[in-house]
C-alpha cells in the first residue's frame, strides 16, 4: 500500500464539500483551535524571554561581571590580600572589596530595615551604577566632603527622602566587639551619619525594595573591620572572556571560594522567571489539549459521514489498514496544519512586537524602563512548541486508529 493514495483521500475528505456542512465547520474549528493554542504558546514564551532579557540588562548595570565569595558564605578575613592577588591577573582590569550587610536606617520622620552594599569610591569602573540613578547623582561624598549614600527607590520612598544638602540619615548596625551595657541599649549599636546623593532603580523588586549603597570606609568603621570583606568584585579586561576568567579564577582559588558571573549572582530571580515562564506554557498546553478533543470530535463525525465511502473503498480492494491510515493521516493533517499556521502567525506577531513595539505598557514613559512589552523569539522555544504540537498529532492519530480498529 502506497502512502500517497491514503494521503490524497484524507486531504480530499478534509477540503471537499460534505453532506452535512457542520462537519466542514467543525474541521476548520479544530484547525483554528490548534492554531490559536500554538500562537499563544509562541507569544507567551517570547514575552517571558523579553522580560528575562530586560532583567538581565538592568542587572548588568548593578552587579559586577564576576564576584568572588567564600563557599560557606562567611566573611573573607583577608579580603584586601585576596583582592591584590586577583587584581594582579592580566585579564582582570579592576578588583575591589565590597561588604554586604543588614542594618537599620533612621531619619527624623521614618525608619526602615535595609541591606546595604559598601563599595569603594571607584565602583563605577566595575558596575555602571551611575546609569541607574533616577534622582540626584552618583557620588560617594558630597561637595563638602561628607560621606554619601545612594538609596534604592524603595528605601527612598520608605524614608520619604530625596537627594539634597539637608537629606541626612543614620545607619545602625549591631556592635561586633566589646561588652554591651543593658542599662544603655543604644550602646549596642554602631552608627554612621550619611548624606543622600542619589536614588537608583534597577527594575528588580529584590533590589529596589530595601537596598542601598554606602562608602566602604564607613561600613568598615561601623563593623570594626580592617581587611575583611564580603566579596571581591571585579571587571575583566576588554579583550578577555568573562567565562575564561571565571574558570581560571575558580581553578586557582579552589573549592573554598565561589566565582560567580552575573546570572549566578541573581540565580533566584532568573529561576523564578523561568518557573513562571514554563507554568504559563503548561497552561497554554491545556488549551491545546482542549483543541485535541475538537480534533477527535471532528474525526468521529467524519467517520460517520464517510461510512458509505469506506464500503466503496473496501469493494475496490482497500484493506482495513488502508482505511484506518486515511483517518490517521486526517488527524495528522488537522494537527500539523493548525500547528504550522499558529507557529507562523505567532512568530510574526512576536517579531512585530520585538522590532515594532506595537503594544505599549501603561504608565508614565519617563518613569518606565521600557515603554513596550519586551519580546524575544527563541528558536529553542519554537522547537519545544512544535514538539508539543507533534505529540498532540501523535495522540490524536493513535486515538483515531483505536476508533477505526473494528472497521
Amino acid at each position: 500500500m502506497k502512502l500517497a493514495t491514503p494521503f490524497r483521500i484524507a486531504l480530499r475528505y478534509l477540503v471537499a464539500p460534505k453532506r452535512h456542512n457542520v462537519v466542514n465547520v467543525i474541521a476548520f474549528i479544530a484547525i483554528a483551535g490548534v492554531a490559536v493554542a500554538t500562537i499563544a504558546m509562541v507569544v507567551v514564551l517570547s514575552v517571558f524571554n523579553g522580560f528575562s532579557d530586560l532583567a538581565e540588562a538592568h542587572i548588568t548595570y548593578y552587579d559586577p561581571p564576576l564576584r568572588i565569595e567564600r563557599a560557606d558564605g562567611r566573611i573573607i578575613a583577608n579580603a584586601d590580600s585576596l583582592r591584590d592577588v586577583v587584581a594582579a591577573q592580566s585579564a582582570v582590569s579592576v578588583a575591589e572589596v565590597t561588604i554586604t550587610e543588614r542594618g537599620l536606617t533612621v531619619t527624623r520622620s521614618a525608619q526602615c530595615a535595609v541591606i546595604f552594599r559598601a563599595v569603594p569610591d571607584n565602583y563605577c569602573s566595575i558596575a555602571a551604577i551611575d546609569s541607574l540613578i533616577i534622582d540626584g547623582v552618583y557620588s560617594p561624598q558630597t561637595t563638602d566632603g561628607r560621606p554619601a549614600a545612594q538609596l534604592s527607590v524603595g528605601v527612598a520612598n520608605s524614608l520619604l527622602m530625596r537627594p539634597g544638602a539637608e537629606s541626612m540619615l543614620n545607619v545602625y548596625v549591631p556592635r561586633r566587639q566589646g561588652r554591651i551595657n543593658p542599662a544603655n541599649p543604644s550602646a549596642a549599636f554602631r552608627t554612621s551619619e550619611l548624606a543622600v546623593s542619589g536614588v537608583y532603580q534597577v527594575q528588580q523588586p529584590d533590589i529596589d525594595t530595601d537596598q542601598m549603597l554606602i562608602p566602604l570606609s564607613e561600613a568598615r568603621e561601623m563593623l570594626d573591620y580592617t581587611t575583611e570583606g564580603s566579596a571581591i568584585e571585579l571587571a575583566v579586561a576588554d579583550e578577555a572572556s568573562v567565562d575564561d576568567v571565571q574558570k581560571a579564577l575558580q581553578t586557582s582559588l579552589g573549592a573554598e571560594y565561589k566565582v560567580l558571573n552575573r546570572l549566578q549572582q541573581r540565580s533566584e530571580a532568573f529561576k523564578m522567571i523561568s518557573i513562571e515562564k514554563w507554568v504559563a506554557f503548561m497552561m497554554m498546553v491545556f488549551v491545546l489539549v482542549i483543541a485535541l478533543f475538537n480534533i477527535l470530535a471532528t474525526l468521529s463525525l467524519l467517520i460517520i459521514e464517510k461510512r458509505d465511502n469506506m464500503r466503496t473503498l473496501r469493494a475496490m480492494g482497500a484493506t482495513g489498514a488502508m482505511v484506518r491510515m486515511v483517518f490517521t493521516l486526517e488527524a495528522w493533517i488537522i494537527t500539523l496544519v493548525g500547528g504550522a499556521i499558529g507557529a507562523v502567525i505567532g512568530v510574526l506577531l512576536s517579531l512585530l512586537q520585538q522590532y515594532g513595539q506595537i503594544i505599549k505598557l501603561n504608565g508614565d514613559a519617563q518613569v518606565l524602563a521600557v515603554t513596550a512589552y519586551p519580546v524575544r523569539v527563541s528558536l529553542v522555544d519554537l522547537g519545544v512548541v512544535l514538539i508539543v504540537v507533534a505529540l498532540t498529532g501523535l495522540i490524536s492519530a493513535v486515538a483515531v486508529r483505536v476508533l477505526t480498529r473494528k472497521m
